[in-house]
């Protein structure tokens, strides 16, 4: 029973992390992509605002707004910014940009509401027709503006998702080369699905344009937006895009500290996703149901399967394959909370200990899942451009 157990947890894992992304890579490699030529020329056909929640982003903000002000006239009517009690000098640099950006909007809340609640309150103070959510931290290339409205003007998507870049930080060292790597393959594996479905698992928070009438007030108790909107769009038969030639910028600092706490933080608001849209999450007889437990669901659920593997090998310790096995899992969660501490000397024992790390968060993030909360506000990342 305990190899079974482990050959099972062992096959779960490898299926969602190898096998599934290589068959579906492989499968997109012979579908045929939409054609690449997009008319930038001329005026968007739509109003286009930007909205963005801010938490003590005094490191970042300048640039963001000095990033948006060269970017306005590629279609940017409205920028609508929440800054959430911030208690740095965000409050007065947003101040002085209000009188030298007038299609600035600046609400500032006086008590925390969290990234959720803002975004709640701003989106229906927009005139425009199409809305852009976006992070303080997060730099647009010129012409991506222009690009995306194009994008959505051609097909008439009601939500765009798009590749988010982790750009590299003089001097940050830390867990930054494997969050990258992560991020570059779930772009991938994003693009892939898409190419081969027609929808994928889900829109990058950092830059999601959207119809305003295909937003949907988010529960405010909830923790994770950006699955939360791509869900919905998919559950309301909304037409969704990802555009693969448009890639925005985000920094990676690479604190295993901070990077643990937003997993957890990001795993507790999966596990209220997967509650809200269990109907849809959980119908066998959907394509969705498959694309999401091969590429989110076995993984949210990792802590399990790694647990089962350890206990099995260990149970099956007299036979000395397992006695190895045992050995080598037990050395990787050791190196996972060292490296919660210090950065390892080698590349391979940093990503294996990452691998362990994370799902460590995981399963913290189901902890915090359990227990009542009613905020949806966190301590954030603290971030450079």
């Amino acid at each position: 029973m305990a190899i079974g157990l482990f050959a099972s947890a062992c096959f779960l894992m490898i299926a969602s992390y190898l096998l599934y992304p290589a068959l579906i890579m492989l499968c997109a490699r012979f579908k045929k992509a939409r054609p690449e030529t997009i008319n930038t020329t001329g005026q968007a056909s739509a109003s286009l605002a930007v909205i963005i929640a801010a938490h003590n982003e005094a490191g970042v903000i300048e640039h963001k707004l000095n990033n948006l002000e060269q970017l306005i006239p590629e279609g940017i009517s409205e920028i609508w910014i929440g800054s959430d009690c911030s208690t740095d000098a965000t409050n007065a640099i947003l101040t002085r940009w209000t009188s030298r950006m007038p299609a600035l909007k600046v609400v500032f809340y006086e008590t925390r509401q969290g990234k959720i609640k803002i975004i709640n309150d701003l989106v229906p103070r927009c005139h425009s027709d199409l809305i852009i959510l976006t992070d303080a931290n997060v730099i647009f290339p010129m012409q991506s503006i222009r690009k995306l409205c194009a994008v959505q003007n051609q097909t008439q998507w009601d939500l765009i998702g798009v590749p988010v870049h982790r750009r590299s930080l003089r001097g940050v060292k830390g867990i930054a080369q494997q969050e990258s790597n992560y991020i570059h393959f779930e772009n991938l594996l994003k693009q892939a699905e898409y190419c081969c479905f027609g929808m994928y698992l889900g829109a990058e928070g950092s830059c999601i344009l959207m119809r305003k009438s295909a937003f949907c007030s988010i529960p405010e108790t909830y923790k994770v937006d950006d699955f939360f909107i791509t869900l919905q769009a998919i559950a309301s038969e909304k037409k969704i895009g990802y555009e693969a030639n448009v890639q925005v910028e985000e920094d990676n600092p690479g604190d295993a500290k901070a990077e643990f706490r937003r997993k957890a933080r990001i795993s507790s608001g999966n596990f209220q996703n997967l509650m809200h849209f269990k109907r849809v999450l959980c119908n066998p007889f959907s394509r969705l149901f498959y694309i999401f437990w091969l590429h989110k669901g076995i993984r949210w659920t990792g802590p399990l399967w790694l647990t089962w593997m350890w206990m099995a090998s260990y149970i099956e310790r007299n036979n000395p394959y397992f006695y190895l096995a045992f050995c080598i899992q037990t050395l990787f969660i050791m190196l996972a909370f060292a490296s919660y501490f210090y950065r390892l000397p080698l590349k391979p024992l940093r990503s294996f200990a990452h691998f362990y790390l994370m799902n460590g968060a995981l399963a913290y993030g189901f902890y915090l899942f359990l227990k009542p909360s009613t905020t949806s506000y966190w301590k954030p990342i603290s971030r450079d451009v």
